[in-house]
């Protein structure tokens, strides 16, 4: 049986016309240089809707084009993140090769910004720190994006972004430009420096990429558009945010660095601002984690890495051949804890428990050996903006209160009382005491374990970064660090999960990054200190958002 053209799909309907013998086309979608999309539905599984991307003819006539897509596709199979689109498979129709993906609902970045021209520094976020994590975690994986721009972000009916295009549109892309010699102009406006030089890619790539596209949706427009565009990209510094985006400008404007070494290492970072570049890692690295402390931008000294041959690095993790215990036993009383009736969480009862504790240098606070939330060492436990003593957790896809007592909750600015407000502010409102650290009634670790619980302070946060050793590991499924003390407190040790954070409505990055709030206050009246967690051991900072849900990880006693 002769199988039917794409034409033939799309106008004859019915079985014969199935596409590969299971794809019914519904519709087309698009149309362009590039090859033409697709709506169709899988009828081998129950009609699922997915998109269907035909190349251009001029690609399908090129055997090494060809062989290096279905490689690529290959591996953009392997992906699996809540905001990439997956994709299904490479498959032929009549000796024409197509791509098979899931169906999104929505309008991309491109056509959002067509409509509005540009966005809010809240409505950024919200688009893009999904994306950022996806993109993380694919460079994570050893995955480029090559193509990062507004054309390949879509934005489902729902709310939720995602990437479109891991490493295919690039292949399909420099495969018409080699035959037709004509660059693109519209992802030459994303392009970085190297990139635009012809070299390797690299996720610094991507880091360039994704913050032109911030900054497109603050200022309206790519940061070059007229002249000669290749010229600027490679010498040109471009225009400084200003209004609205006071927030974002600093990472934004980083991210667009001509040296890679320049940039903040991740996507997340950009829109955080407040990480180390490349570079200033570089140079920690050299000069073995010891640098001061810089008080005014939150930034310290990294903690050394892998002491010896104790650690063996396997793949991406840390395997410790050490024996590792998280707990000192002349310091713990363990008692187990019922669960709560009805649902209810963290009563009298759970405040009241007994919870395991270890002290990791001397003179220093005992840390508890779990989050606030959390039963075991493993589990990240609730989420809390800065000041919040009730707590969030994920439930149906919402964030309800740890008490049951409110349902729907967004982390973002406005909706957290201590957002904004200066460290006057929080003094005159009850929120800190005349030392700048929460009052016994704002303090979470206070409220809900209660005795001498309490949240830690900035300073005992540097220490926990300073004073002792970090191995990335996983541990039942969940990433994080095992932080172990030095010298005669080398047997001590606990877990911290990287819990990831929650912000808006969704909780973000989980397994990748984390945080863990101090009880004091950032002198930036948006910012509260707290110890900030990623697999790159040379990005701890101290500074974040007071409206994002982070964690909290109790300390009894005080630093001498």
């Amino acid at each position: 049986m002769i199988q039917p053209t794409i034409n033939d799909a799309v106008t004859m309907g019915g079985a014969e016309a199935l596409l590969a013998g299971r794809y019914h086309v519904v519709k087309q979608l698009g149309q362009g240089g590039m090859g033409s999309v697709y709506l169709a539905e899988d009828t081998q599984l129950d009609n699922f809707r997915v998109a269907i991307k035909m190349l251009p003819a001029i690609l399908v006539a090129n055997k090494r084009a060809l062989k290096q897509l279905k490689a690529e596709a290959l591996v953009s199979m392997k992906l699996v993140h809540s905001n990439i689109v997956p994709l299904r498979g490479f498959e032929e129709n009549n000796g024409n090769p197509f791509l098979v993906m899931d169906y999104i609902d929505g309008q991309t970045l491109d056509d959002l910004l067509a409509e509005k021209e540009k966005l809010t520094e809240k409505e950024t976020i919200r688009v893009l720190a999904p994306i950022a994590a996806a993109l993380d975690y694919a460079h994570g994986e050893g995955v480029v994006h090559r193509d990062v721009k507004p054309g390949n972000v879509i934005i489902r009916k729902d709310g939720r972004p995602f990437v479109l295009d891991f490493g295919i549109a690039r292949e399909i892309q420099e495969t018409m430009t080699r035959v037709t010699g004509k660059l693109s102009s519209g992802t030459l406006l994303y392009m970085s420096p190297e990139q635009n030089n012809g070299d390797e890619p690299t996720p610094a790539q991507d880091v360039y990429s994704f913050a032109a596209m911030a900054y497109e949706c603050l200022a309206g427009k790519p940061p070059f558009t007229r002249g000669n565009i290749e010229y600027q990209i490679m010498n040109t510094p471009p225009a400084p945010l200003t209004g609205e985006a006071a927030i974002l400008a600093a990472g934004v404007m980083a991210g667009l660095a001509k040296k890679p070494e320049d940039r903040p290492p991740t996507c997340a970072a950009v829109l955080e601002g407040s990480v180390f570049s490349r570079k200033e890692r570089k140079e920690r690295k050299e000069a073995g984690g010891s640098h001061p402390v810089d008080s005014q931008s939150g930034r310290g000294r990294s903690p050394s890495g892998p002491q010896g041959d104790e650690n063996v690095r396997v793949g991406g993790r840390v395997a410790l051949s050490a024996p590792i215990r998280t707990v000192e036993p002349s310091l713990v009383q363990v008692r187990e804890i019922p669960p709560p009736a009805n649902n209810q969480v963290e009563t009298e009862n759970v405040r009241k428990a007994v919870h395991n504790k270890v002290q990791l240098w001397e003179g220093g606070p005992y840390w508890a050996d779990t989050n606030i939330g959390a039963k075991k060492p493993w589990k990240c436990g609730y989420y809390f903006w800065w000041g919040d003593t009730v707590g969030y957790k994920r439930k149906k896809e919402v964030w309800v209160a740890s008490d049951g007592s409110s349902s729907g909750f967004s982390f973002y600015g406005e909706n957290t009382p201590t957002y904004g407000k200066t460290i006057e502010d929080l003094k005159n409102g009850g929120w800190i005491t005349a030392s700048n650290v929460l009052t016994p009634e704002r303090d979470v670790a206070q409220v809900q374990w209660g005795g001498a619980w309490r949240m830690p302070t900035r300073q005992e946060l540097e220490y926990l970064r300073d004073k002792c050793d970090w191995n990335w590991t996983t541990i039942h499924g969940v990433n994080g660090y095992i932080v172990r003390g030095r010298n005669g407190y080398a047997s001590n040790s606990i877990f911290l999960p990287c819990a990831g954070y929650g912000y808006v409505t969704s909780l973000y990055t989980t397994g990748s990054y984390g945080g863990y709030w101090s009880s004091v206050p950032d002198s930036d009246y948006h910012g509260a200190c707290c110890l900030f967690l990623s697999s790159d051991p040379y990005s701890r900072n101290l500074c974040y958002y007071r409206y994002y849900g982070q964690s909290v990880r109790p300390v009894q006693g005080f630093t001498n």
